[in-house]
């Protein structure tokens, strides 16, 4: 049998009919990117279970329903633009409704007639944000230019000068100006004077070199906290900055911090105490109540103190605008080693966007993933009524236009980084004209799909059994770039969206697969989405755990899947599909599988098993 006519005939049947089909089976987990691949990948997750509702008469020819029965697909179906006209809309609105975003770069030279030739450049190609690019440091005292990489930087005092002359020239020329400044990356000078201040490696019991080279302070530190801000609100306050873009207030590797102020603070909030070793302790979530907590607690510590950058720069300026992004979003790694989730964004910004980044930036190969990574983004920026945007490092004159292209199919701005040679500029400069000219229609548009599938931190985070092996993240890869590649249209769905009242609103077809971890109220969201008529497709364990990850006896989800839980079993299958049927159409055959699977009983009367 082929397996890439098997998954095509499964996606092409899923939504609109009346059944409830359970596959007890697994095919082993490859790398995915073509059909075949993908249908094994998803098939990994475990038992593939379906639920659904019976299609109301005359359903079929409805609007909603259209991706249901359609054979191919060539495009959206047509709709009116609803989006408001710029004139209509508050300016700082309009601004992040629509982010044009040009980037510049600040140096010992920079005066003003270079900031006024600058803007009026920014103007007239069509940017409506100039965002820094460089000169990120304010701790430079030394009254010269100096620093190396990430910490080159001009005087502390020249730079809020400079930057008060580039945001006079952007306010000239009716654009915004932001900053982008790196907070706890420090001069080793710096960590010299206040050994304090220094992050500690839990694993070395010493301060660390992180990975772009400078030394790290620790912004759980009150009196380097404190430094900072002093000097963070005196320049927004006398520079007149209309936004931030706030890096760097995270952590620098899974095993940080272990300081002083770390210890007492985790301590006070949590009742545990940080260990001195990271053997037997560190990614470990069974029977591990502390290293649970420790995650949760520099989470908060994280998004707590970019809360505390909101409230400064919006004390001089409520449409003053912060704007935060975080690179390769999806992966485990943005919560165990950084401390943090693009899920957090609503809490302390108003502009977001995505640093994309995949492995050795072969965009147009890797294409797929950062689709997948733009949807996440798209989901929580939906939720914030604002528009997302994505930084490429372009490597090619292709990329400029690929990359645009994929970004405007996902509903994402650019933002253009500095130093672009005239050669490129002829790349990307009609696309930008090209989006100012549309600016109206381009904002804030909202994802038209009516698929979706969840986007878990629960499951990815805080559940052991897919923690460590990121399985978890094999079946929702899979399943997305097995939509993207069957030219179904879909949604990132994110754990905000798991409520009775917001998730009917989203999508008619929901995707959980292998979300082993869910809360109570997203059990019952789903629930109560099943039995007014949504689609429901699950597999492997999942509702098996709670938010926590801490098992329950049974399937959460037992009810609106028709079975429950009965195992898992460690020897392998072969799924054999001997006649048509609901699932896969005309299509028959075998898969084997050669690993883990899911077993179930107690199947409800209407459950029909291949």
């Amino acid at each position: 049998m082929k397996k890439s006519t098997l998954w095509s005939a499964m996606l092409s049947r899923f939504a609109g009919r009346e059944y409830n089909l359970t596959i007890p089976c697994r095919v082993e987990m490859i790398k995915f990117m073509r059909p075949f691949k993908i249908m094994q990948a998803l098939l990994a997750a475990g038992i593939f279970l379906v639920s659904g509702s019976k299609v109301m008469a005359g359903e079929v020819s409805s609007p909603d329903n259209h991706y249901r029965t359609r054979n191919i697909l060539v495009g959206y179906p047509p709709s009116a633009v609803s989006a408001a006209k710029n004139e209509d809309m508050e300016p700082w609105r309009t601004t992040i409704s629509s982010p044009r975003i040009g980037g510049f770069r600040v140096d010992a030279d920079f005066n003003q007639a270079k900031a006024d030739q600058l803007a009026a450049q920014f103007k007239a190609q069509g940017f409506n944000i100039a965002l820094l690019g460089n000169n990120y440091y304010l701790f430079n005292d030394t009254g010269k230019e100096c620093g190396v990489g990430l910490l080159r930087a001009v005087p502390y005092e020249d730079f809020i000068l400079k930057i008060k002359m580039m945001t006079d020239a952007c306010h000239r020329q009716g654009l915004r100006c932001f900053v982008h400044l790196t907070s706890t990356m420090v001069d080793q000078t710096v960590i010299d004077r206040h050994p304090d201040w220094a992050v500690i490696d839990i694993a070395t019991g010493k301060p660390p070199i992180n990975s772009y080279g400078p030394r790290n302070a620790c912004f759980n530190n009150d009196e380097f906290m404190a430094e900072f801000l002093r000097r963070f609100e005196r320049l927004v306050k006398e520079s007149g900055v209309d936004g931030v873009m706030q890096d760097e207030i995270q952590f620098f590797g899974d095993s940080l911090c272990g300081c002083n102020s770390c210890r007492k603070k985790f301590k006070q909030a949590t009742g545990f105490e940080i260990p001195d070793r990271t053997e037997g302790w560190l990614n470990q979530l069974t029977g591990n109540p502390c290293y649970a907590a420790w995650l949760a607690w520099r989470r908060s510590c994280t998004s707590g103190n970019m809360a505390k950058i909101r409230e400064i720069v919006k004390k001089y300026n409520p449409e003053n605008t912060v704007i935060t992004y975080l690179c390769n979003n999806t992966v485990g790694w943005c919560y165990a080693g950084a401390g943090l989730a693009i899920d957090d964004f609503p809490k302390y910004a108003d502009s977001v966007g995505y640093e994309c980044e995949p492995h050795g930036f072969l965009y147009q190969y890797q294409w797929p993933h950062v689709i997948v990574e733009m949807k996440y983004l798209r989901a929580v920026a939906e939720n914030m009524n604002t528009a997302p945007w994505v930084l490429f490092y372009d490597r090619t004159m292709a990329d400029h236009t690929f990359n645009w292209l994929v970004a405007m199919s996902q509903g994402l701005r650019l933002w253009w980084p500095n130093q672009k040679t005239p050669s490129e500029e002829r790349c990307w400069e009609p696309l930008l004209a090209w989006e100012k000219q549309h600016a109206g229609i381009l904002s804030n548009i909202k994802s038209a799909a009516n698929v979706g599938v969840l986007f878990s931190l629960d499951a990815r985070d805080r559940n052991p059994s897919s923690h460590s092996a990121y399985s978890w993240m094999k079946g929702f890869f899979p399943t997305c770039n097995a939509l993207t590649d069957g030219h179904i249209p879909y949604k990132v769905l994110v754990d905000a969206d798991m409520t009775p009242e917001i998730l009917p609103s989203k999508v008619k077809t929901l995707f959980l697969f292998n979300t082993g971890s869910m809360s109570e109220q997203a059990v019952e969201a789903v629930r109560s989405f099943v039995n007014n008529g949504g689609i429901l497709l699950a597999s492997g364990k999942t509702s098996l755990f709670d938010a926590k990850g801490a098992s329950r006896n049974n399937f959460g989800l037992a009810d609106v899947l028709g079975c429950s839980w009965a195992g898992e079993n460690q020897d392998g299958k072969t799924l054999v599909i001997r006649e048509a049927n609901q699932a896969t159409g005309d299509v028959t055959g075998e898969l084997a599988h050669r690993g883990s699977f899911i077993e179930v009983k107690d199947f409800a009367a209407n459950v029909k098993v291949l």
